[in-house]
């Protein structure tokens, strides 16, 4: 199966995530995300949603992770050094 690696700005957006999360039930690919990436999407929301909003958005992460739990790598640092992304914080 086809794994995929969902940055925070795909998480970050419902839309997108709501897409690909159901792609992945139906088993097209497995979703990978890590908690690094989980953190980033939270501080962004926690930047620019509504306060009233923030709770809701913690309740997806902790439902993504429960709903995939494979989904939730460790990356190394040495594994981060192996790309050359356009964003140093990626």
């Amino acid at each position: 199966m086809l794994s995929v690696f969902l940055d925070a700005n795909i998480i970050y957006s419902i839309t997108l995530t709501d897409v690909l999360l159901t792609l992945a039930e139906h088993r097209l690919f497995l979703p990978l995300w890590s908690q690094k990436v989980l953190d980033e999407a939270q501080q962004a929301a926690s930047r620019t949603l509504p306060q009233a909003m923030q709770p809701a958005f913690c309740r997806r992460l902790a439902i993504m992770n429960q709903a995939f739990p494979e989904s939730s790598i460790q990356v190394s640092k040495e594994d981060c050094e192996r790309y050359n992304l356009p964003d140093p914080n990626d």
